[in-house]
């Protein structure tokens, strides 16, 4: 039987330098693209738990505040 294919990276890893550039010289912006994400997520039904943690993670990543977690 032949393995299932593995999904794509969320990022590229030759995308990570300068996503990282970019929240560290544009810090406001990138939360607030963050932000807009997680809205995109709890409208498409994801478990309010799951996001907060993925959040929590990127936000840790990217260097940037942790955004309220969600009720």
């Amino acid at each position: 039987m032949a393995k299932r294919p593995r999904p794509p990276a969320i990022v590229p890893n030759a995308l990570q330098p300068g996503l990282q550039w970019y929240a560290k010289t544009y810090p406001q912006e990138a939360y607030a693209r963050m932000l807009k994400v997680r809205s995109e997520l709890v409208a498409e039904g994801y478990p309010k738990e799951a996001i907060n943690a993925i959040m929590g993670k990127e936000a840790d990543k990217w260097g940037l505040p942790h955004p309220p977690p969600l009720k």
